[in-house]
This record gives structure tokens, sequence and C-alpha cells, in this order.
């Protein structure tokens, strides 16, 4: 991942005061005043999107946060400024740094992540949305107000006082959530996938307001803004921009197994997502793991193959099966009316998105280690089901448990 050339976060809102004799097209919040000089300070000279975000979960709304985007040929020059500035470039990602949790995905996706870098990634907010099987789907917003400042000829920024939003892109980093059945990279802009916006194009004054449908997933999130520029020094000239930090929607509270040893091994990786990423739940479905893992092990010996919990980002297991027509790579996306095309049985990948429930096995499969594993299971989860070569178990507060 490039943590400059990466996704967006979701985060807050105003716009800057400047100086008098600085171009300026309408009065900015002292909150953006801050950013602006920052971003002045650290030396970088380039057009900047602001990027306002509030989530609206389950009808509630939650902090406004702020982000910024750069034209993607200059992700490098501002990285590099970043870094040739710690002391700015930490007042910087201090005044961005309002998520409800700050996440290095170096550390935890190795194989997706070419290019590392020494700045923490903010990953924000933490969107929990419901399967239509545990009473949902809950369709979660995000409600947005862009604003942009670019710099004149004589070097000076200045906001940009209207425009055209020719266009905004939804992109999911490849394999960020999901397992995908396939070889190829289409699930990137399924809308199921990474959701919509509303409006997607359009002409403003000051800022540009749109409404992010934030699909039942999670993922980590690429976002694109093409924007004609009206009025102002610039007038006329197209910008692109791109996300400086990751932007997702990830369910809140999961953690990370353990790799285990003498009584339990992980097991299940792939190459899209390694064992670090796939094996995330809530604490107490790792602590009764461990529990069980443990009593199993005393009692005959052998040991617990973990298979899948959740995603780092929780959300959706699978994204969808790959298929050839005519020549022609068609994914068929999983959804809750086709569950068969990803998931299987009733017990399946279908659940596995909140970090309450995984796939437990023995290694030595006897007739006598078997009965003892299935006694041990009972007494240790709320629900315990055969699945196959294995068995599903859920912690107490899966929500797909049957009411007692």
């Amino acid at each position: 991942m490039r943590p400059f050339g990466g996704r967006l976060l979701f985060l807050l809102a105003g716009l800057a005061a400047c100086s008098p004799d600085r171009p300026v097209n309408l009065q900015p919040t002292p909150a953006n005043g801050d950013i602006l000089r920052l971003i002045e300070e650290i030396g970088f000279r380039g057009p900047v999107a602001i990027v306002t975000a509030t989530p609206i979960e389950d009808g509630h709304r939650r902090a406004t946060k702020r982000s910024l985007m750069v034209p993607p040929a200059q992700r490098d020059a501002f990285g590099a400024a970043l870094r040739a500035h710690p002391a700015a470039a930490a007042r910087l990602t201090l005044a961005l740094q309002q998520a409800d949790e700050i996440t290095d995905p170096n550390q935890i996706d190795s194989l997706n992540n070419t290019r590392r870098d020494s700045l923490q990634v903010l990953v924000a907010p933490s969107i929990l949305n419901r399967p239509a099987s545990a009473g949902g789907p809950v369709e979660n917003l995000v409600q947005f107000s862009l604003e942009f400042l670019d710099i004149d000829p004589n070097g000076n920024i200045f906001f940009v006082p209207g425009g055209d939003i020719d266009s905004l892109l939804l992109m999911a980093r490849i394999h960020s959530a999901g397992h995908y059945h396939g070889d190829s990279l289409l699930e990137d802009t399924l809308p199921r996938r990474v959701g919509r916006f509303d409006p997607r194009t359009g002409s403003f004054t000051t800022a540009f307001q749109t409404t992010w449908h934030v699909p039942e997933f999670s993922q980590e999130i690429n976002h694109t803004i093409r924007l004609t520029e009206r009025g102002g020094p610039n007038d006329g000239q197209t910008r692109f921009f791109f996300n400086v930090f990751p932007y997702a929607s990830r369910v809140t509270g999961l953690h990370r197994i353990p790799p285990g040893g003498a009584t339990y091994v992980r097991t299940g990786g792939t190459t899209e997502h390694p064992e670090d990423f796939n094996d995330w739940a809530v604490q107490p479905l790792i602590d009764a793991i461990v529990s069980f893992a443990t009593a199993y092990n005393q009692a005959r010996g052998d040991v617990v193959r973990v298979n899948d919990l959740s995603l780092f980002f929780g959300g959706r297991f699978d994204v969808g099966r790959a298929s050839t027509v005519n020549g022609v790579t068609v994914l068929t996306p999983c959804h809750e009316g086709d569950l068969q095309s990803c998931w299987g049985n009733a017990n399946g990948h279908q659940e596995h998105r909140l970090g309450t429930e995984a796939d437990l096995n023995l290694t030595t499969n006897t007739l006598l280690n078997r009965a003892g594993f299935y006694r041990l299971l009972l007494s240790h989860f709320q629900s315990v089901y055969p699945e196959g070569n294995h068995w599903h178990v859920r912690d107490a507060a899966s929500i797909y448990n049957p009411p007692r």
C-alpha cells in the first residue's frame, strides 16, 4: 500500500483563515486555517482537497472528521514534504487524527503493501452494517463536503470559488477485505462492495455536497475526484485528486488471535489474506478458543486447528466467484439472495462478519478425539455446528445464536 497514494479517511471540516494579501474566495473557519498554514509550513505547493465527512450510522450522527486529498502525480511530493518537516507533519497529522482507531496496515496485510513508510495510517470510522440474516442490512451514510485549494500563478494558495465535479469514483483496494474466488480484479468497483456516491457529478459554489451510501461490507477505499475549476485565477483548469490517508469502514473491537503453539495452530490463510489478516475476533471469542485448545490438548494430547475467524476489517468474508462466459471473466458477487454461490450451507461464511464466529478442527482425527473435541466445544461456546470437515462455533455475543 502506498501511504500517500492510499485511500481516504473519514475526517473533519471547515476552511482556513488566510492573510489579506492572499486571494480569498470564501470565509474559512479557524480549524482549517491551521491545516492551510501547516500545508504551507511543510513546503507543499500543489492543489489540495479538504474533505469533511459526517458518518450517519443507524440514523445517528457521529463526529465530523477531516481529511486531505492531493493530485495523484503529487502524492510522492506530498509524502516527501511531510518527511522533510517532521515537526509540522506531526502537527498536521494530529489535526487530522480524529479517527476512532489508528492502524498501520503494513503490519497486517504485508503481501499487499509493497511500499512502506514510517508514518501511521488512519482508518476510520468504524461502521457496523448488519447482514440481512441478522435484521439488516442497514445502509449507513456518510455526508461529504468537499472544498478545494489551488495555487495561483504567483504561487499563492487560494480557495477555489466553484466548479464542476466531473466524476467521483469509489474503488476498493484489491483484497483489502473479502476472499475473492477467482483471479480477476473485477471486485474493486462493485457497488455492492464499495457503495455509491449520490450525486456523483454536479456544479458547486464554495463546496460540493454529496453522500456515500455505504454497503454492507467493510474494506479500504480509494476515492478519486475530477474537478474543473470555475472562477478564480485558474478558471477552466481540470484537477484530479486522490486520497492521502486510508479510508475504510470496519467493525470495531476486533483483535488478532495469537499465532498459537503447543495447543493450537492457525490454518487457512491465502495469498490474498494471510493468517494475520484472517484471524480477527472479539476478545471473548479469542479467550474461549485459547481456553478450549488448552483443555482439549490436556485431555487428548492433540492440537486444535483454528481456521476462519473474521477479516481484519470485518465484513463479508467472501466477495464473489468468477466464471468465464464466452471468453469473458464475469464476477458473481455474494449477496443475501444467492448464498449458495459463495457460502454454501446455512452456517457458512454468511457469518464470520463481526468477529463472533470461528471454524475449529482437530489435528488427529480419531473417534475418541472427535468425541472429546465435541464435548469440550459444547462447554466453551454458545453454539456449535458441524460444518464439513470442521465445527462452526459462536461466541455468546454472536447475533446469529438461536434464541434460548
